[in-house]
């Protein structure tokens, strides 16, 4: 953290400084959205349960974020190249994490907390290697020497330390502060290192004897952040007496002082906000500083001009570091954002939000959004009096290739943006039955109401314990009056209490929020029964499509289903087809059979073979499609995530289980594979309210490992399924087998290819059991 004062800075690191939404109740805006259809004001609110950013830095190759806050579990890694937290890195035993730094190669993070110990960790495995200690106070500060053998730690106990990294032994101790060293830096070419203190001090020291060679003195107030130029010349030193000084290190001379307070067009000083947080960029040139207020200001260091302004944040901004290309910076602050920034434009390419329950959230201006998948629920957008998810524009800007895109600087135009205005989504109410009604009899009409309240009605919804209900006509009835649209359902209830949730789309698909009611049905328990439809296609019509184990793929799940017995299920009825009888009509006439089942019944679909991703669909290739490289050829004979959301939607059971082992049928790879696919498949898990999981792969290779006898997704599977998902006895649940899929896919995918897989997976339907663990 970097606060002037010490009593200031001590607070602010617990959390006491002007701008926390730590309670998740603040209502402060991040941004100002002006509405200009229907002439209604919107704003995006700060989300609730973030990290407060204390510490953020580049890896040397730009590929990665580190970031650090005030909880243990704070520290997170992201992928720059598409705003995805991969990591999370922990081991201490307290909270707050101070700073945390990449070594030179970008192979490992040190870290350090407030347990007085230094953890240093790989980035790729997140393995812990080894941990300093001997500090008596909290560490403040930890940094690598330029050739990564050393590292140096700043402490509370008015220390510094020198390590021997590989080997974890204690160098020297340097000595001669009179209070806390709060920020530390090895010169450019290692011989050095620079300290500042809360004694107001900056000291200059010979690594090689731990001489103490120099100090500075000057500022009225405790050092919070002192750092070199590129060439090694100069110093920089920040104080709470809300100045940045700039010092000659041979001569010990200031050379020039940097202040942020506000001045009027006569110069003379109108209120300070003070600079609270300073960098140099690599190359020396340039200098950023942000003061109390949140607003980031360029400097040019040779001048001492202020070059632009960079406004966004909300409150204390403790963490600011230059890319090495000197084309973008990051900034973390207490408001719970890391944002990155063009150095050109100045401005926000994005923000990155991470959650304290393990939700991550990216973020672009416009409004477009990639998160985890419960990551949106934290984030809000008030249009008028209104409160809703942005989880309501999920339709229109959940879109992780943009994001991706704009990450990444190619040039991509946005089709919509938030700032420019929203349709407001009609307002939704269940008018029948009454909340609570009893049944006795199976038989429900349920009566939704959505009225316009400006931006016109697209589409009404409703879900049934989390599985949304068919469009069939039969049982389906539309009145349109007025402003208002009734529409009512005739349904089947379950044994128990039955959840009803509606919402509804307005023109430009946002969503509404929902309305939920619950009834029960007191009659007497039905028997539950498990149906199993598998394909997989290894012999496709055109044979350079062919593959090696979708068959006994799908050939091992159905057999495992047929071998567990029916210990949870009266029945488990298995359908299952390979190869050339794989075509778009047999496996649409199979689906359609599931119309058949019971609401209590459960089902599982699984796919094996290839996909293609189209214009934000998804299709699955039947046998006979030829030639997938034809787009035309895709759409008019491939089964599309439309479609299969359609049969899906019609099948009377409510527990769904959709599993998915496809790889990309075409020879040229596509970069965003897997974005592409995900928006795909979430919005058929969203728009039908079941559970989907799906290998997204970009070659054959990924899916397909000798030596594991499976496609890695699938072999995955089978081992949740035989019990390494639950503890022996115990029941392996959707959500239970999800979990132990997004945590073994990656890493067995980089114990045979060294590049880590992730699953698509998206979790909208109730949890149900699938088998008991062995």
């Amino acid at each position: 953290a970097r606060s002037g004062e010490k009593a200031k800075y001590i607070e602010g690191v617990m959390g006491q400084l002007p701008g926390s939404v730590e309670t998740g109740e603040s209502t402060k805006p991040l941004e100002e959205v002006k509405h200009v259809v229907a002439n209604m004001p919107a704003k995006i609110f700060a989300p609730t349960g973030q990290h407060s950013i204390i510490s953020a830095n580049f890896s040397p190759d730009g590929k990665y974020i580190i970031s650090g806050g005030d909880m243990k579990n704070s520290l997170k890694l992201w992928d720059i190249s598409t705003g995805k937290e991969t990591g999370t890195f922990t081991g201490h035993t307290e909270d707050m994490i101070y700073s945390a730094v990449f070594s030179p190669d970008g192979s490992h993070i040190m870290f350090a907390s407030r347990d007085n110990s230094i953890k240093l960790r790989e980035v790729v495995t997140g393995k812990e290697i080894r941990t300093f200690a001997g500090h008596t106070g909290l560490i403040f500060s930890v940094t690598f020497s330029p050739d990564g053998k050393y590292a140096a730690s700043g402490s509370m106990d008015k220390t510094i330390k020198l390590w021997d990294v590989d080997s974890g032994k204690e160098v020297k101790t340097f000595s001669g502060h009179a209070d806390a060293v709060n920020s530390i830096v090895f010169s450019p070419d290692g011989r050095y290192i620079l300290s500042g203190s809360f004694d107001k001090t900056v000291k200059l020291w010979e690594v090689a004897t731990g001489r103490e060679i120099r100090t500075f003195t000057g500022h009225g107030e405790q050092i919070s952040s002192v750092a070199f130029s590129a060439d090694g010349r100069y110093a920089l030193s920040r104080s709470g007496d809300r100045i940045i000084k700039l010092w000659d290190i041979n001569t010990g001379a200031e050379v020039r002082t940097f202040s942020a307070d506000n001045v009027d067009a006569a110069g003379v000083p109108t209120g300070s906000q003070g600079i609270v947080s300073g960098a140099f960029s690599p190359d020396g040139r340039y200098m950023l500083t942000t003061d109390r207020q949140g607003v980031i200001k360029l400097w040019d260091v040779a001048t001492g001009k202020a070059i632009r302004a960079f406004a966004g944040h909300t409150g204390w901004v403790s963490s600011i570091t230059f890319s090495n290309d000197v084309k973008r910076f990051i900034s973390g602050g207490k408001d719970g954002t890391l944002r990155l920034w063009d150095m050109n434009t100045g401005k926000e390419i994005a923000r990155f939000i991470s959650l304290k329950d393990g939700e991550w959230i990216v973020l672009t201006p416009e409004g477009y959004f990639n998160a985890s998948p419960n990551g949106a629920k934290h984030l809000n957008v008030g249009v008028g009096s209104k409160v809703y998810s942005i989880d309501n524009f999920y339709e229109k800007f959940f879109n992780p290739v943009y994001v991706a895109s704009v990450l990444q600087g190619k040039k991509i135009e946005a089709v919509a943006d938030m700032r420019k205005g929203i349709l407001p989504p009609p307002d939704v109410r269940i008018t029948s039955p009454e909340p609570n009604t009893s049944f006795s009899t199976d038989t429900a009409t349920i009566t939704v109401s959505a009225k316009d309240t400006g931006g016109g009605i697209d589409e009404i919804r409703l879900y049934h314990n989390g599985k949304a209900i068919g469009e069939d006509t039969r049982a389906v009835k539309i009145v349109p009056k007025g402003n208002e649209t009734i529409k009512t359902y005739t349904v089947t209830l379950v044994d128990g209490n039955n959840t009803f949730r509606a919402t509804a789309f307005s023109k430009d698909r946002t969503e509404s929020n929902p309305y939920e009611l619950i009834v029960k049905l007191t009659a007497l328990q039905k028997d539950v029964s498990m149906y199993v439809f598998a394909v997989g296609i290894n012999k496709y019509k055109n044979p350079a499509l062919n593959l090696n184990y979708a068959e006994p793929d799908a050939k091992g799940i159905a057999d495992f289903f047929k071998q567990a017995g029916t210990g949870l299920f009266k029945n488990i009825e298995i359908k299952e087809i390979y190869n050339e009888q794989a075509t778009k009509e047999t496996i649409i006439s199979k689906l359609n059979q599931l119309q058949n089942t019971n609401p209590q019944d459960a089902v599982l679909i699984y796919l094996a073979g290839h996909g293609e991703n189209i214009n934000d669909k998804w299709y699955f290739i039947p046998y006979e499609l030829t030639y997938p490289e034809r787009e035309e050829d895709v759409k008019t004979k491939g089964i599309s995530s439309d479609e299969l959301a359609g049969y899906i939607k019609s099948i009377k059971a409510q527990k769904i289980l959709m599993l998915i082992d496809a790889c990309k049928s075409g020879a040229v790879l596509i970069a965003f594979r897997g974005f592409e696919d995900r928006k795909a498949l979430s919005q058929l898990s969203r728009s039908t309210g079941v559970h989907i999981v799906a290998a997204s792969t970009k070659d054959q290779f990924a899916a397909e490992v000798k030596e594991l006898g499976h496609g890695v997704f699938t072999y995955i599977l089978l081992e949740g399924l035989k019990g390494k998902a639950a503890g022996k006895g115990e029941t392996v649940t959707v959500r239970k087998l999800m979990g132990y899929i997004e945590e073994q896919l990656p890493e067995i995918t980089k114990k045979y290819k060294q590049e880590a897989q992730y699953p698509v997976v998206d979790s909208r339907g109730m949890d149900f059991p699938l088998v008991i663990a062995k």
